[in-house]
């Protein structure tokens, strides 16, 4: 069996030809098809025998204006095929096809039977098939107010959202509304990250007092060392009243000399950060910048972070472990003749954290994210023999995958990745998926049998796993509603945007 997808420009379509070959026929059963770069929705689609025609059937695409490079079809056997959109030609003069320059396939499309036109034919009346409804069981889409859509006999409660806290940063341009308002209510990015507050005080660059030979005002809790006194050095100052992330923007002009054989560093000290916790900021470097580093290091110089080339937008953490005091910023210059540099220090924090997380403002608690669909039901016994769990984030950090949860209303766990090893209640081999992905951002876990799972991050390449559904599941589990649940890596660790959790059988 194969696929053909041909682009007809002029009809904004896309005809999409499944055709049987000298092997094998056109199969039968649900289809799903999903474009790349995503153009379309995930689609589906049923072939019955009745829409067979000579070993082929068409799928039309109506109102396409951006062409994707191509489908991804997965088969009624959850084989999975990549197809290339091609387009057809034609003579601009005639109309007529331009067979040579394209490939064979697009050329033999399906024509009819031929019939004696002095046949006296009764109409025909065609079946009007139901609409074609999803296969999904459960697919969770949150770039919509309301996330959840459902399989035909499915049903489940509304989702709930509790975590965050009011003025917590989703994107650099939008803040959460208050804790346990959900993110997807108003459009904004959801994030799934664990419970922190921000201990550091002085976290929202509060413009204080001038300080010693500066022109301008140091933010308050904060402080500058020059190594060199004689270059010029300015600085100002957004705080979180008037932006998302408080912004502190510092300019700096060596002095045209010769006698410094190197660039003396700017030391900024930030404020006092507490024993065990992680101090994390965000540095913009300016567009123009010549080559320089940064360091962050505690002040007893017990621990620092490694020298890290500043070339584009970084996150930087350090965990200052048994030290306390404030956490140096060391920046250091490419020596340069009255070269000036900027930078910008946006979003400080310390906390409890172990990676990166969203900033809030000095003092806020962030209630852990827990995004749960209950009482998830089906009008007949669940089905495990396949399936496919799909889950699209952005991650921080790519070895943090989010958490997630199917068990039953009365706790036995079902399937679930936890710290990225997949465990479920009903197996006796847990597996550590970090070994086998290597980002978790967007991945799938598929299996065609209880013994035959597999893990790809783009669908096509997938790798098998030592991991089975061996112990039995009683007929009363297999009934009974389910519970799904998304959190974070770790309590304390792991934070990423969800955009996507598909299951489906």
């Amino acid at each position: 069996m194969r696929f053909v997808a041909e682009v007809i420009a002029k009809q904004n379509e896309i005809l999409l030809r499944l055709l049987g070959d000298g092997s094998s026929s056109v199969l039968t059963g649900s289809y799903l098809v999903e474009s790349f770069p995503p153009v379309l929705e995930t689609v589906s689609f049923d072939v019955v025998p009745e829409s067979i025609k000579l070993n082929e059937t068409h799928f039309v695409f109506a109102g396409i204006h951006l062409v994707p490079d191509y489908f991804l079809i997965t088969l009624p056997t959850l084989v999975q095929v990549k197809v290339p959109t091609v387009e057809v030609l034609k003579n601009a003069s005639t109309d007529t096809p331009n067979l040579s320059s394209q490939p064979e396939d697009t050329i033999t499309p399906i024509r009819p039977e031929d019939h004696n036109p002095r046949e006296s034919q009764l109409p025909i009346v065609e079946k009007v098939s139901p609409p074609i409804l999803p296969p999904f069981w459960l697919d969770l889409l949150f770039d919509r107010a309301n996330p959840i859509k459902l399989g035909v006999g499915v049903s489940s409660d509304s989702m709930a959202y509790e975590g965050g806290c009011q003025g917590r940063a989703l994107t650099s341009l939008q803040t959460q509304i208050a804790q346990d308002e959900a993110p997807y209510l108003s459009y904004m990015p959801t994030k799934v990250e664990g419970a922190y507050q921000n201990n550091l005080p002085y976290a929202d660059f509060n413009s204080g007092v001038i300080h010693g030979p500066f022109l301008d005002p140091l933010p308050e809790g904060w402080s500058v060392q020059l190594g060199d006194p004689m270059a010029l050095f300015r600085m100002s100052m957004t705080n979180a009243s008037e932006q998302v992330l408080p912004c502190w923007t510092l300019h700096y002009a060596q002095r045209v000399t010769n006698e410094l054989l190197s660039v003396p560093p700017v030391v900024i000290k930030s404020p006092n950060v507490s024993p065990n916790e992680t101090f994390q900021i965000l540095i913009v470097p300016g567009s123009k910048n010549s080559p320089s580093t940064i360091q962050l290091k505690t002040e007893d110089n017990l621990f620092a972070t490694p020298v890290v080339n500043l070339t584009r937008p970084m996150v930087f953490t350090l965990n200052v472990q048994s030290s306390s005091g404030p956490v140096n910023i060391i920046w250091v210059q490419a020596k340069g003749e009255g070269a000036s540099q900027t930078i910008q220090l946006l979003a400080p924090t310390a906390t409890n954290y172990t990676n990166a997380h969203s900033w809030t403002p000095a003092g806020s608690f962030s209630k852990a994210d827990v995004l749960s669909v209950s009482n998830i039901s089906f009008n007949k016994n669940w089905f495990f023999q396949k399936g496919l769990i799909k889950v699209k984030s952005d991650l921080d950090d790519t070895l943090t995958p989010i958490d997630w949860e199917i068990k039953t209303t009365t706790g036995e766990q079902i399937l679930a990745l936890q710290e990225g090893v997949l465990s479920s209640l009903y197996s006796s081999s847990p597996v550590s998926l970090l070994s086998y992905l290597t980002d978790f951002g967007n991945y799938q876990i598929q299996w065609t049998a209880l013994n035959s799972f597999k893990v790809s991050m783009d669908g096509i390449n997938q790798v098998s796993i030592p991991f089975i559904l061996d112990i039995a599941v009683p007929d009363s589990i297999l009934a009974s509603p389910l519970i799904m649940t998304l959190k974070s890596f770790k309590s304390n660790e792991g934070s990423a945007i969800i955009h996507r959790w598909l299951w489906r059988a």
